[in-house]
């Protein structure tokens, strides 16, 4: 194999290798490995500034409240939105993994009540 190939073989090896540990088929993937009581605490600390932590309804033209995310998201997209994507709206986050993986228990907890 030439020289210039092996880095490209690793990258879909590796790739191929993700895609046989994840099950699209169960929920694992939308479940959180953190603690929703810190989540909570995160989310006041990150998110509430701008975001309704509780129940209620933001004001028209406001962020949504976490209730409204939950409507269009699952807990597990929010753990993308999080990790890897940025709304232009919301600031840069300075948030470790594991403050993400508490924010997403706490929505997981918000989810079932």
């Amino acid at each position: 194999m030439p020289r210039f190939a092996w880095p490209a073989a690793l990258i879909i090896v590796a790739g191929l290798a993700a895609c046989q540990t994840a099950d699209p088929g169960t929920e694992t993937a939308d479940r959180a490995v953190g603690d929703a009581e810190t989540g909570r605490d995160t989310a006041v600390d990150w998110c509430g500034g701008c975001h309704v932590i509780g129940a209620g309804n933001a004001p028209e033209g406001e962020p949504p409240t976490f209730s409204e995310i939950l409507e269009l998201r699952s807990p597990g997209s929010i753990r993308h939105y999080l990790t890897w994507e940025r709304h232009p709206a919301m600031p840069a986050l300075a948030l470790e993994q594991q403050d993400i993986e508490d924010l997403v228990a706490y929505f997981d907890y918000l989810q079932g009540r």
